[in-house]
C-alpha cells in the first residue's frame, strides 16, 4: 500500500518535468514603471524586478491571451479563440472513482481550415494579455467563441444553457474539476488573395483555397482588461506573505488572512494548531462545514458509518479537510480522505507561529466542489451510495483556512496524527496546475 502512495507522484511528476522548459510564458508590462515582466500561466501575482511593486492579477471574466505577429500584414487580422482547459478531473460511477490530469486546447469557432487545437504553439511562443493588446496599432479584431464544448458548458455556464442529454442505456457518472484553469487563447489569421493565412507563419492554411472573405466575418468581442491590485493588507497596509501562485495570503503584522474575490480583498478566517514544534512547517488545508439535504451527514460518526469504519469521537461536528495546495489527483484525494476521517488535533485562532508557511494555491470554491467525489470514494458499498447521489445536495456553511503542521524529512513532509506523508516532489505539481 505504501508503494502505491509514493510511486504515483514520482512517476507523474517526472513526466511533467520534461516539459518544464516549455511551460507557457505570458509577457506582461508593469503598470507602474512599464518594465517587461514575464510570468508563467499559473502565476497570479506580478512582481516587477525594477520598481519592486507586487500586484495581484484579476479580470472580470476569463483570462484572455493572444499571439502577436512580429511582422503584421497590411490586411485586417482576426484573432481566433481557442478554449484552454487545465486541471484535475474526477469522475465516479458505481464501480470506482477515476481521476486524471487534463491539459487541452480546442478551437472555439466552426471554421474547417483552422486546426482543432493549438498543439505545441503555446509552449514555443510567448503570449500577451488580449485585454492590453486590444486597440493597438495593429488592425485586428477578436472573434467571439461560437463553439462551446459540453464539458465547459456544463461546468462554467449558467443553468439556462441547454445540456447534452444523457444516454438512456448508461448512467452518467458524477464529475468534478478541481483546480481548473479556463482561459481563451487567440491566434491571428488574415485573408489574402482568396485564401486564409496564418499571421504567425505568413503562409496559407491548408484547404483554404476556395474560401471567400465573407467567411471570415466572425462576431467580434472585446477582451476584458486586467485589473492590478496591490498585495498589501487592507487592514494595516503591511505586505502580504505568499508566492506568485497563491490564492490566499497572510499578514503577520495584524494576524489576518486574505483572498481575492470579485476584484476585492476578502478577509477569511484561519486557524493554527494548539501544539506545534519549532522545526515543523505548516501546510494549508480548507476546513469546510456543509449542510446536507437528502442524506444524514451531520456528525463525524455519520461519516464513519457511511465509510463502514469506527471512531471514538461521538457527536462531533463533521468537518471536511481539503488540501489548499495542488497535488497529483490520487494523492490529493487520499490526503482529503485521511484528514477528514481522522480525529484531528485542535485548531484555534491565534498568532501565526514563526515557521515556514506553504502557500495556498487551491481556491475555496475549487475545494468545495470535490465533496461528493470525496464521499463517493469513502462510501461502502459504493453502488448503493451512487444510486442516491443525485438526490442529495451540499451547501457550504463555514470555511476556515487551517495550517496543519508537518515535520520535514529528507524526501517528504510527515503528519503523524493522520497519518499522512506528502512527498516533496508532489508539491512540485503546483507549478503546472
Amino acid at each position: 500500500m505504501v508503494l502505491k502512495i509514493f510511486l504515483f507522484p514520482f512517476i507523474a511528476i517526472n513526466a511533467v518535468k520534461k516539459s518544464d522548459s516549455a511551460s507557457w510564458k505570458i509577457e506582461h508590462q508593469c503598470p507602474q514603471c512599464g518594465a517587461p515582466v514575464t510570468l508563467e500561466e499559473t502565476d497570479h501575482l506580478l512582481a516587477c524586478g525594477y520598481c519592486r511593486v507586487r500586484l495581484w492579477l484579476y479580470t472580470r471574466g476569463l483570462f484572455s491571451y493572444c499571439f502577436v505577429p512580429r511582422s503584421p500584414p497590411m490586411e485586417k487580422i482576426w484573432f481566433i479563440p481557442y478554449w484552454r482547459f487545465k486541471g484535475l478531473a474526477f469522475s465516479c460511477n458505481q464501480e470506482q472513482v477515476r481521476h486524471r490530469f487534463v491539459d487541452t486546447t480546442l478551437c472555439g469557432v466552426n471554421f474547417p481550415p483552422l486546426p482543432r487545437s493549438l498543439g505545441f504553439r503555446p509552449q514555443a511562443l510567448s503570449l500577451k494579455p488580449a485585454g492590453s493588446f486590444a486597440g493597438s496599432l495593429i488592425d485586428g479584431a477578436f472573434a467571439r467563441p461560437s463553439v462551446i464544448p459540453s464539458a465547459i458548458r456544463d461546468r462554467f455556464l449558467p443553468k439556462g444553457h441547454p445540456r447534452p442529454s444523457a444516454s438512456q442505456n448508461r448512467r452518467e457518472s458524477h464529475q468534478a474539476f478541481i483546480g481548473e484553469a479556463l482561459s481563451l487563447v487567440h491566434t491571428p489569421v488574415y485573408e489574402k488573395n482568396g485564401k486564409v493565412w496564418d499571421a504567425l507563419l505568413n503562409r496559407p492554411l491548408d484547404h483554404s483555397s476556395s474560401l471567400q472573405v465573407k467567411e471570415l466575418l466572425f462576431p467580434e468581442r472585446t477582451p476584458p482588461p486586467l485589473t492590478f491590485l496591490p498585495v498589501l493588507c487592507p487592514q494595516c497596509g503591511w505586505d502580504l506573505e505568499g508566492s506568485s501562485r497563491s490564492v490566499a495570503m497572510v499578514c503577520r503584522n495584524c494576524q489576518s488572512a486574505w483572498c481575492l474575490s470579485q476584484g476585492n480583498m476578502k478577509w477569511i478566517p484561519f486557524g493554527v494548531p494548539s501544539q506545534w514544534n519549532g522545526d515543523q512547517e505548516l501546510l494549508p488545508f480548507w476546513q469546510l462545514k456543509f449542510q446536507f439535504a437528502g442524506i444524514e451527514l451531520n456528525t463525524l460518526e455519520d461519516l464513519h458509518r457511511l465509510a463502514n469504519t469506527s471512531t471514538s469521537r461521538q457527536n462531533s461536528t463533521l468537518l471536511f479537510w481539503i488540501p489548499a495546495f495542488k497535488l497529483p489527483p490520487r494523492l490529493f484525494l487520499q490526503a482529503a480522505r485521511r484528514a477528514t476521517l481522522s480525529s484531528f488535533m485542535e485548531f484555534r485562532k491565534e498568532d501565526l507561529p514563526p515557521v515556514t508557511i506553504h502557500s495556498a494555491t487551491l481556491a475555496l470554491e475549487e475545494a468545495a466542489q470535490c465533496v461528493k467525489i470525496l464521499l463517493a470514494s469513502l462510501a461502502v458499498p459504493r453502488r448503493r451510495f451512487m444510486e442516491r447521489m443525485d438526490s442529495f445536495s451540499a451547501k457550504l456553511e463555514e470555511a476556515t483556512l487551517s495550517f496543519v503542521p508537518f515535520s520535514p524529512k529528507a524526501h517528504e513532509f510527515v503528519q503523524p496524527h493522520l497519518p499522512l506523508s506528502v512527498p516533496r516532489r508532489a508539491l512540485y505539481w503546483k507549478r503546472f496546475i
